[in-house]
């Protein structure tokens, strides 16, 4: 993520460029991350903990290699 002025750009950021379906794991992970710390940061701790869960569903689906 590039630097920003302050959390509220980097949210900005993210929500304009969010992972779309066919994102590889590793990577929609990675931008779930990048919005959880900025908030555990500023003190959105209920808000950063909801980001970095992965979505519902999805961690049993996965493809293991």
């Amino acid at each position: 993520m590039p630097k920003s002025r302050g959390t509220e750009d980097g949210f900005c950021l993210l929500a304009a460029c969010p992972p779309g379906l066919g994102t590889p794991s590793a990577r929609a992970s990675t931008h779930r991350l990048a919005h959880a710390v900025p908030c555990f940061a500023v003190g959105r701790y209920e808000e950063g903990a909801v980001a970095a869960r992965w979505p519902r569903g999805k961690w049993w689906t996965r493809r293991r290699r």
